[in-house]
């Protein structure tokens, strides 16, 4: 009996000491298997990562290339429907503006014709309708004295050079005979005093 029980002791120490002998082939074997699953998990995960750039590179470039063929479509409309939309109203807006640059010089020349027929007008005249009338040294009588005025008008229209010289006299005979009244005030009172 007890030689039983030491022959089981004996075989498990002999048990201990084998497994601990084979226990490093044991950490190896379980290490390579850890490290194949590892490598074939890297391996997927690497094909999956792969996988899934080159998806979402597909969906960017079909997005982008998307993008790209409807903005060309839109710039083929633009060219096709609004451009020559625009370019019309810009032509228009020139043509507008020629008209009245030209509408507005008709109206510049024909209001210009018509100062001048008045004399006021800023054409040089004609030679052979060029007309001057001077009137030099018309006098006006007055009290006691005389105002002499000398007028040079340039127009073509002596009833309009008639009227400024009457309009310039009348003016200055009122001038002259205000100017007289208060000499004569002063003088007078000079005198009383």
């Amino acid at each position: 009996m007890l030689g039983g029980v030491w022959q089981s002791i004996i075989d498990g120490i002999n048990w201990v000491k084998q497994t601990w002998a084979d226990l490093p082939g044991y950490f190896d074997q379980f290490f390579s298997w850890l490290n194949e699953k590892f490598k074939n998990l890297f391996s997927i995960l690497d094909s999956f990562g792969k996988g899934v750039k080159a998806f979402f590179a597909s969906i960017s470039d079909s997005i982008k290339n998307s993008f790209e063929t409807m903005i060309n479509y839109i710039k083929s409309l633009y060219d096709k429907l609004i451009a020559p939309i625009v370019d019309g109203i810009a032509n228009l807006k020139s043509s507008i503006m020629d008209g009245a640059n030209a509408a507005g010089n008709w109206l510049k020349d024909k209001s210009n014709d018509f100062l001048n027929f008045f004399g006021f007008g800023n054409d040089t005249p004609k030679a052979a309708l060029a007309t001057q009338y001077a009137d030099n040294n018309r006098s006006v009588q007055y009290n006691g004295g005389t105002a002499t005025t000398t007028i040079n008008i340039n127009t073509n229209n002596p009833q309009m050079a008639n009227q400024i010289i009457n309009n310039r006299q009348k003016n200055d005979l009122a001038f002259t005979q205000a100017n007289l009244r208060g000499l004569f005030k002063t003088c007078s009172q000079k005198q009383r005093r």
